[in-house]
């Protein structure tokens, strides 16, 4: 702008040879809660904006004021969705990754009723070199106020193991979302 470069996003990569050790996962009622009424197919068609390729959430298995868990799928290979990609599979699963952003909005959806979007991420870090073809996503609400939600998520494989962790995740709420999301 006039001239200037302005930062609108960074982030720090911590590249290794080798991953540490996945942080233990306490379960402290994550898996329970009350059901959503609306199926996930009535989720994508009135609340979500996500067209057929990033619809992964396959269940909500719980939600209540402190978060909400549920069972998501990994994204096709590259070649699926790019026509000429640099790998041959993913380094980090970008439609697990969505898939936690969806949940976001849903959890602000039904306990605050406003949509929301990510603003930012304090740290991402995964335990594994890939994401198993099914995860359960686990969003912990740490605070929400009438603008903004902050939270945690943890991404297990079957036996609740932690594959990657999402810290800091901050998602902004506004009315005027609900036109931005109408199709």
């Amino acid at each position: 702008k006039d001239g200037r470069e302005i930062v609108h996003s960074h982030a720090k990569a911590i590249l290794t040879d080798r991953l540490p050790p996945p942080p233990e996962f306490e379960e402290n009622g994550h898996f329970k809660g009350k059901s959503i009424t609306p199926s996930i197919s009535e989720l994508y068609k009135r609340l979500l904006f996500h067209g057929h390729h990033l619809r992964g959430i396959r269940k909500i298995i719980a939600i209540s004021d402190k978060g909400l868990s549920a069972q998501v799928e990994a994204a096709p290979a590259p070649d699926k969705w790019m026509t000429e990609p640099l790998r041959s599979r993913w380094i980090s699963d970008p439609l697990i990754l969505d898939c936690a952003f969806q949940m976001a909005i849903i959890w602000c959806h039904e306990h605050k009723g406003l949509l929301s979007l990510p603003s930012f991420a304090a740290a991402y870090r995964q335990y594994r070199d890939r994401f198993p073809a099914q995860v359960t996503s686990v969003l912990e609400v740490e605070k929400a106020t009438d603008r903004k939600m902050v939270g945690n998520y943890y991404f297990l494989d079957d036996n609740n193991d932690v594959v990657a962790a999402l810290k800091g995740y901050e998602a902004i709420m506004a009315p005027s979302l609900s036109k931005a999301f109408q199709r």
